[in-house]
């Protein structure tokens, strides 16, 4: 019987393209939601918040980030706050659902 889905071209073991979905949300909708191809870095989120987030956001409105490292851009805080906006940052997560989920592997289904 033949395979059900040959690729188009050889990949190296482990290839994965990664997207990411970035947006904002509020509650009259999602603000500048864009899809960035390859992972989330520092200075990919610097310019989203640069070129899309900051525009879109009224003055007033408050951006709630989590913690990850590429959401430490240097000049995100500056730019939204020149904007009349606030940058807050969720608490590290804790408690028996987050040490649940550190464990390598917990909770994941293979794709």
């Amino acid at each position: 019987m033949p395979p059900l889905a040959t690729p188009l071209r050889p990949r190296p073991f482990g290839y994965r393209h990664t997207r990411t979905l970035v947006a904002g949300l509020a509650r009259d909708g999602p603000i500048a939601p864009s899809v960035v191809d390859g992972a989330m870095d520092r200075d990919r989120f610097g310019a989203c918040v640069t070129n899309q987030r900051a525009p879109a956001l009224r003055p007033g409105q408050i951006v709630v980030a989590a913690k990850p490292s590429s959401h430490r851009s240097i000049h995100a805080p500056g730019l939204l706050r020149a904007k009349g906006n606030a940058l807050i940052f969720l608490p590290q997560a804790s408690g028996p659902t987050a040490a649940g989920s550190s464990a390598k592997g917990a909770g994941r289904r293979p794709c």
